[in-house]
């Protein structure tokens, strides 16, 4: 059986019509993806912030009270601040809310990478001052040295 010419033209309609309406599902699939991770980066970063004030806090309750309770928190959070931020640069795995692990692409953004380098380099110093704290005296002067620089 042959087709009409308009049996023809409503299988081309129709079939255009599935073909638009394909491609604009996938279409909004890869801006909804897109826009997760954006998402995921700008929560981490808020976290790297919040981990930041939580190692200062942490720091100054040190000077305050003693090493003992605040060892390990401190640590903790210096430990999820550089997986975080080498995730951030090159790309693998970062601790995020409640335990679970998220895994991010390198920075392929020249301005963003640069931007990650100086905060590695902030870091890199901050780190130091904070494993001194960790390591020396509370009463010595290499501890207050390490305590101001933080």
């Amino acid at each position: 059986m042959r087709l009409t010419s308009i049996q023809r033209q409503m299988g081309l309609l129709f079939g255009a019509f599935f073909l638009m309406v394909a491609v604009s599902s996938g279409a909004t699939l890869w801006a909804l993806e897109a826009q997760k991770q954006d998402a995921l980066l700008i929560n981490l970063a808020g976290r790297q912030r919040m981990l930041t004030q939580q190692m200062m806090r942490l720091a100054l309750e040190i000077e305050k009270e003693g090493k003992e309770g605040h060892e390990s928190t401190l640590q903790e959070s210096m430990d999820a601040f550089e997986m975080t931020l080498l995730a951030l640069q090159k790309g693998g795995e970062a601790p995020y809310v409640s335990g679970e692990i998220v895994s991010l692409t390198p920075m392929n953004d020249s301005i963003v990478q640069a931007q990650l380098a100086q905060v590695g380099l902030t870091w890199e110093s901050m780190q130091t001052s904070l494993r001194t704290l960790l390591r020396a005296d509370v009463r010595s002067l290499e501890f207050s040295e390490a305590i101001q620089s933080v």
